[in-house]
């Protein structure tokens, strides 16, 4: 899963933010 978003990041370093912050929905919706 780190792998994942190290690559998102490594592709989009700006939107960062963003994709935690939906990461952190998604978990919370699927109670990861």
């Amino acid at each position: 899963m780190w792998a994942f978003l190290s690559f998102l990041v490594s592709l989009e370093p700006v939107p960062l933010l963003k994709l935690l912050v939906n990461l952190s929905k998604s978990m919370s919706l699927y109670g990861v």
